[in-house]
């Protein structure tokens, strides 16, 4: 990360060359150590503070990343802190003995400033070069406490286990490069219309992110369902909003008693998901797709698809695996014997075919208006404010239905299609199932469409990978505005294919011909900024600073995609 920065290391290299420098003055006083070491001395400071007032004008114009703390990030900065004031400490125990200021060299100075400012030529270098090395001091305090977080988080994982053995319902299992999240809202929203459903909140896809929420929401649903409710305190009550999880009994009736658990499943190496299949043993496994994303953290693609597919190789006999029919590397993943296999995408030959997108803008105050030759699926239904949306058309089990989504874009359509199969493997028909995706409210991670002033906005800012750039390049490319500008962050997480694919990404870019490009990597920016002008993109139209007042009182769409992106989304609705 970081530590490996070729800027960072630039700044350790240098504090160690002031450092030795100021050895050798030390202890050879020579006019030419005196001068480099002044030289070196200033540059890093000069540096060091440039930093800390670039740092600083983030932080007030809150575009700076702060940081989560943990328990656990909060004992490693203690750890830290203490390896850091312990190694200052033994610098100034060297400082204070260096030569010149030893009692038997005592006559080699003439005052006590003389000896401090011999002590200083020692403290200082070695003081600077403790300070940026805090991140290497970090990683060394996070590994002192592994073996403990180990033990503990493995605990914690297998009191989990334990717990999930008393759930009577039906895990479902997400797992892929990219979709998982909006996925995993259509499915719990979809199924949540007929059957009691719990989904693990946000972007918790880790062992321990799930152990956790195993322990506190089946526990909550044990004590309900047991009638204990009384027994819990008032704090613990309003700790764990009970009233999220209130079951009345008049919704009892309403509801089938199976329950079902949608569990978004990610990892940075290859066991983990395998490992968290062990933990919530999934009966249905879905596939949402395997691309370049995490080469970052497994290496190649080979190691990408090994974890990914761990998932499905982890269904029992009689489960179901949920296939991205589309991907290629989806594909390629076998299928365990006894497993039921249902693939969905726009391939002639998925189980969940998508035959057709129709992209459609709800006025305010308006019914979904009529398509030629054609009753839209949203016809009748009232729409409080402005809304893009799109009418798809699907056919499972040789049927054909079409349905209004209340999303946009090539990648929610097929996002939906495995929550789909999913509700139908639960016994639904399609004409609950179209009913109740007509119904359902956009993922709260996924992209979001709105208007300020005469230009529409895309907010595509909660994550970005290769394939999801491009559905949003779609996006961008169907909206009806003369004037066209792209926000584009870095792809993160490519490692060697990083190169690759910015290089293909701006090919694709170069031929949509928008008016301004703005690049907010820090990266890839440059790279990518050259090689636009290969594919012959004037200089004029790429910019590195977020000036857009002037694009919002003209017609005219504005894409933000990926996680850095998503700072300006606020400051533009802030201070339009």
């Amino acid at each position: 990360g970081a530590f490996f920065n070729k800027f960072y290391l630039w700044k350790i290299i240098a504090a160690a060359i002031i450092t030795l420098l100021s050895i050798g003055f030390t202890y050879y006083p020579a006019i030419i150590y005196f001068k480099i070491y002044l030289t070196f001395l200033s540059l890093i400071t000069i540096f060091l503070f440039f930093e800390a007032v670039l740092y600083l004008k983030r932080t007030l114009t809150k575009t700076a990343k702060i940081p989560v703390f943990t328990k656990k990030a909060l004992l490693i900065t203690v750890i830290a802190g203490l390896i850091t004031f312990s190694l200052l400490a033994i610098s100034y125990s060297v400082a204070a003995e260096t030569r010149q200021c030893l009692p038997a060299q005592a006559d080699l100075v003439s005052t006590k400033w003389d000896c401090l400012l011999e002590q200083t030529k020692i403290f200082i270098p070695l003081s600077l070069l403790i300070l940026i090395c805090i991140p290497l001091l970090t990683a060394i305090a996070n590994l002192l406490i592994y073996p403990f977080s180990y033990i503990l988080k493995e605990r914690r994982i297998k009191k989990a286990s334990r717990l999930m053995q008393s759930f009577d319902g039906t895990v479902i299992g997400i797992a892929g490069s990219y979709g998982k999240s909006s996925v995993k809202e259509y499915c719990a929203g979809l199924l949540g219309q007929k059957f009691e459903v719990i989904k693990t909140p946000k972007n918790v896809n880790t062992e321990i992110g799930v152990a956790n929420y195993i322990m506190q929401k089946l526990r909550i649903m044990n004590e309900l369902r047991n009638d204990k409710i009384n027994k819990l305190g008032k704090n613990e009550k309003k700790k764990l909003e009970i009233r999220n999880w209130k079951l009345e009994k008049t919704q009892e009736t309403e509801k089938l008693r199976e329950n079902y658990l949608v569990c978004e499943m990610g990892a940075y190496r290859i066991g983990e998901i395998k490992k968290l299949c062990n933990m919530v043993k999934p009966r249905i496994g879905i596939l949402t797709g395997i691309n370049e994303q995490h080469i970052a953290l497994f290496g190649n693609i080979e190691n990408t698809i090994k974890a990914k597919s761990e998932l499905i190789q982890s269904l029992p006999k009689g489960g179901v695996a949920i296939i991205n029919n589309d991907d290629k590397n989806c594909r390629s993943v076998s299928i365990p014997e006894g497993v039921k296999k249902i693939t969905y995408g726009f391939n002639f030959d998925s189980d969940v075919q998508l035959l057709e997108i129709r992209n459609l803008k709800f006025p305010p105050e308006a019914l979904c208006p009529p398509l030629a030759g054609d009753q839209p699926a949203c016809a009748g239904r009232p729409l409080a404010e402005e809304i893009w949306g799109m009418e798809i058309v699907i056919k499972f089990d040789n049927i054909q239905k079409t349905m209004c989504l209340n999303s946009f874009g090539k990648h929610n359509a097929l996002n939906i299609l495995p929550a789909i199969a999913a509700a139908k493997e639960a016994g639904m028909s399609l004409d609950e199932i179209k009913k109740t995706v007509e119904n359902l409210e956009p993922p709260e991670n996924g992209m979001k469409i709105k208007t300020l002033g005469k230009a529409v906005i895309i907010d595509d800012t909660y994550n970005s990978n290769p394939t999801g750039v491009r559905a949003a390049l779609e996006v961008l490319d169907g909206v009806n505005k003369p004037n066209k500008i792209l926000v584009l962050d870095d792809i993160w997480e490519l490692g060697k294919e990083s190169e690759r694919i910015h290089r293909e990404l701006a090919k694709i870019i170069s031929e949509k011909k928008y008016n301004k490009i703005i690049l907010t990597g820090k990266n890839y920016a440059e790279f990518m900024k050259n090689e636009l002008i290969k594919n012959g993109i004037s200089r004029d139209n790429i910019a590195a600073e977020i000036i857009l007042s002037g694009y919002i009182t003209i017609d005219s769409a504005i894409l933000f995609e990926g996680r850095m992106s998503k700072k300006y989304v606020k400051r533009i609705f802030t201070n339009p």
